[in-house]
Protein backbone atom coordinates (compact mmCIF):
# COMPACT_ATOMS: atom_id res chain seq x y z
CA UNK A 1 0.00 0.00 0.00
CA UNK A 2 1.52 3.30 -1.02
CA UNK A 3 0.37 6.89 -0.69
CA UNK A 4 1.83 7.59 -4.12
CA UNK A 5 0.14 5.62 -6.85
CA UNK A 6 -0.23 6.26 -10.53
CA UNK A 7 -3.98 6.58 -10.08
CA UNK A 8 -5.54 8.99 -7.61
CA UNK A 9 -7.75 6.80 -5.43
CA UNK A 10 -9.43 9.57 -3.48
CA UNK A 11 -12.70 8.47 -5.04
CA UNK A 12 -12.33 5.09 -3.27
CA UNK A 13 -11.88 6.76 0.11
CA UNK A 14 -14.75 9.17 -0.50
CA UNK A 15 -17.10 6.45 -1.73
CA UNK A 16 -16.28 4.11 1.16
CA UNK A 17 -16.72 6.83 3.80
CA UNK A 18 -19.93 8.01 2.12
CA UNK A 19 -21.31 4.47 2.17
CA UNK A 20 -20.22 4.17 5.80
CA UNK A 21 -22.29 7.29 6.57
CA UNK A 22 -25.29 5.74 4.84
CA UNK A 23 -24.95 2.38 6.61
CA UNK A 24 -24.43 4.14 9.96
CA UNK A 25 -27.55 6.29 9.46
CA UNK A 26 -29.60 3.23 8.55
CA UNK A 27 -28.31 1.17 11.46
CA UNK A 28 -28.49 3.76 14.22
CA UNK A 29 -31.08 6.18 12.87
CA UNK A 30 -33.55 3.80 11.25
CA UNK A 31 -32.98 0.31 12.69
CA UNK A 32 -32.34 1.60 16.22
CA UNK A 33 -28.94 -0.02 16.78
CA UNK A 34 -27.36 1.42 19.94
CA UNK A 35 -25.51 4.73 19.53
CA UNK A 36 -22.41 3.30 21.21
CA UNK A 37 -21.48 1.51 17.98
CA UNK A 38 -20.49 4.93 16.58
CA UNK A 39 -16.70 4.74 17.15
CA UNK A 40 -16.53 1.14 15.93
CA UNK A 41 -18.52 2.00 12.79
CA UNK A 42 -16.37 5.06 12.08
CA UNK A 43 -13.24 2.97 12.63
CA UNK A 44 -14.40 0.22 10.29
CA UNK A 45 -15.28 2.79 7.63
CA UNK A 46 -11.91 4.52 7.96
CA UNK A 47 -10.07 1.20 7.85
CA UNK A 48 -11.90 0.03 4.73
CA UNK A 49 -11.41 3.42 3.08
CA UNK A 50 -7.69 3.30 3.84
CA UNK A 51 -7.33 -0.17 2.35
CA UNK A 52 -9.42 0.52 -0.76
CA UNK A 53 -7.82 3.92 -1.41
CA UNK A 54 -4.34 2.59 -0.62
CA UNK A 55 -3.83 5.36 1.93
CA UNK A 56 -1.89 4.10 4.95
CA UNK A 57 -2.52 7.27 6.98
CA UNK A 58 -6.26 6.81 6.59
CA UNK A 59 -5.89 3.12 7.42
CA UNK A 60 -3.97 3.96 10.62
CA UNK A 61 -6.64 6.45 11.71
CA UNK A 62 -9.44 3.98 11.02
CA UNK A 63 -7.69 1.17 12.87
CA UNK A 64 -6.88 3.35 15.90
CA UNK A 65 -10.47 4.60 16.25
CA UNK A 66 -11.92 1.16 15.47
CA UNK A 67 -9.91 -0.63 18.16
CA UNK A 68 -11.05 1.93 20.73
CA UNK A 69 -14.57 1.37 19.35
CA UNK A 70 -14.26 -2.33 20.13
CA UNK A 71 -13.51 -1.43 23.76
CA UNK A 72 -16.58 0.82 23.85
CA UNK A 73 -18.83 -1.95 22.56
CA UNK A 74 -17.35 -4.51 24.97
CA UNK A 75 -18.08 -2.23 27.92
CA UNK A 76 -21.55 -1.20 26.77
CA UNK A 77 -22.55 -4.81 26.02
CA UNK A 78 -21.44 -5.86 29.52
CA UNK A 79 -18.59 -8.10 28.39
CA UNK A 80 -16.27 -5.82 30.37
CA UNK A 81 -17.76 -4.53 33.64
CA UNK A 82 -18.69 -0.83 33.71
CA UNK A 83 -16.46 -0.41 36.76
CA UNK A 84 -13.52 -1.19 34.45
CA UNK A 85 -14.60 1.26 31.73
CA UNK A 86 -11.60 3.58 32.15
CA UNK A 87 -9.10 0.74 31.97
CA UNK A 88 -10.88 -0.81 29.00
CA UNK A 89 -10.93 2.49 27.10
CA UNK A 90 -7.26 3.19 27.90
CA UNK A 91 -6.33 -0.28 26.69
CA UNK A 92 -8.36 0.21 23.50
CA UNK A 93 -6.72 3.55 22.78
CA UNK A 94 -3.23 2.18 23.50
CA UNK A 95 -3.81 -0.90 21.35
CA UNK A 96 -5.18 1.27 18.55
CA UNK A 97 -2.15 3.55 18.70
CA UNK A 98 0.19 0.56 18.75
CA UNK A 99 -1.29 -0.92 15.59
CA UNK A 100 -1.33 2.54 13.96
CA UNK A 101 2.35 2.94 14.92
CA UNK A 102 3.22 -0.33 13.17
CA UNK A 103 1.45 0.92 10.03
CA UNK A 104 3.17 4.31 10.32
CA UNK A 105 6.60 2.75 10.74
CA UNK A 106 6.11 0.50 7.75
CA UNK A 107 4.96 3.37 5.53
CA UNK A 108 7.21 6.08 6.98
CA UNK A 109 4.74 8.66 8.22
CA UNK A 110 4.02 10.52 11.43
CA UNK A 111 1.60 9.29 14.09
CA UNK A 112 0.02 12.73 14.38
CA UNK A 113 -3.13 11.78 12.42
CA UNK A 114 -4.10 8.77 14.54
CA UNK A 115 -3.23 10.66 17.74
CA UNK A 116 -5.40 13.63 16.76
CA UNK A 117 -8.24 11.29 15.76
CA UNK A 118 -8.18 9.63 19.18
CA UNK A 119 -7.91 12.95 21.04
CA UNK A 120 -10.89 14.24 19.06
CA UNK A 121 -12.75 10.99 19.82
CA UNK A 122 -12.07 11.36 23.53
CA UNK A 123 -13.18 14.99 23.55
CA UNK A 124 -16.34 14.08 21.65
CA UNK A 125 -17.06 11.26 24.09
CA UNK A 126 -16.60 13.68 26.99
CA UNK A 127 -18.84 16.33 25.38
CA UNK A 128 -21.56 13.80 24.53
CA UNK A 129 -22.69 13.89 28.17
CA UNK A 130 -23.35 17.66 28.08
CA UNK A 131 -23.77 18.73 24.45
CA UNK A 132 -26.90 17.14 23.06
CA UNK A 133 -26.08 17.14 19.33
CA UNK A 134 -22.77 15.32 19.92
CA UNK A 135 -24.74 12.36 21.28
CA UNK A 136 -26.94 12.11 18.19
CA UNK A 137 -26.53 10.02 15.05
CA UNK A 138 -27.25 12.81 12.49
CA UNK A 139 -24.19 14.70 13.74
CA UNK A 140 -21.92 11.69 13.22
CA UNK A 141 -23.48 10.95 9.84
CA UNK A 142 -22.54 14.51 8.89
CA UNK A 143 -19.00 14.02 10.22
CA UNK A 144 -18.63 10.93 8.04
CA UNK A 145 -19.95 12.78 4.98
CA UNK A 146 -17.54 15.68 5.63
CA UNK A 147 -14.66 13.22 6.04
CA UNK A 148 -15.68 11.60 2.72
CA UNK A 149 -15.55 14.98 0.95
CA UNK A 150 -12.15 15.82 2.46
CA UNK A 151 -10.67 12.47 1.49
CA UNK A 152 -12.12 12.76 -2.00
CA UNK A 153 -10.43 16.12 -2.49
CA UNK A 154 -7.13 15.26 -0.80
CA UNK A 155 -4.24 14.30 -3.02
CA UNK A 156 -1.93 11.42 -2.12
CA UNK A 157 1.29 12.65 -0.55
CA UNK A 158 4.51 12.61 -2.49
Amino acid sequence: MSETTSVDRGWAAATTLGLTALVYALLVGVAGVAFYVTPLTIGIGGTLAGVLARRPRLLAIGVAVGIWGIAVVLVREGVVPHAREGAAFMTGVAAGLLVAAVIARRHHFSMVGPAIALIASGVAYYLAFDVEFVDDWPFWTGVLVLWAVVEGLRRPEA
